[in-house]
């Protein structure tokens, strides 16, 4: 039973067949979300600025200082060196600390920082 006493119907079908044009459509609009994310081609350590530098697809780059980020803040210079991108361009990885942190998240939490 659903909200208020109603009965709620659900069909499911297995065997229903797809058209080559739904399934181009359907293909194209998830290229499509996939490429909307975030997709990082690179990231360095800066120390000068005590940041992490990271660029993306677009040749746009933003850099992240360090101390606003626990998860960053507890790594030493080496560490923050030896960062990698992982999950498509979507993560800051070290396997030596088994961490991954999405650069969304970074960004998004210095976003709500800012504001």
């Amino acid at each position: 039973m659903g909200e208020h006493g109603k009965k709620i119907l659900q069909a499911t079908v297995f065997d229903e067949v797809i058209a080559q044009e739904v399934l181009s459509r359907a293909m194209e609009r998830g290229r499509l979300r996939g490429s909307a994310g975030v997709h990082a081609t690179a990231v360095q350590y800066v120390p000068l600025l005590e940041s992490l530098l990271i660029s993306f697809v677009d040749h746009s780059a933003i850099a992240l200082p360090i101390r606003n980020y626990p998860e960053l803040a507890a790594l030493n210079a080496a560490e923050l060196t030896a960062l990698e991108l992982g999950f498509g361009g979507s993560a800051l990885c070290l396997q030596t600390r088994d961490l991954h942190v999405s650069i969304a998240g970074l960004v998004s939490a210095s976003l709500i920082a800012a504001s």
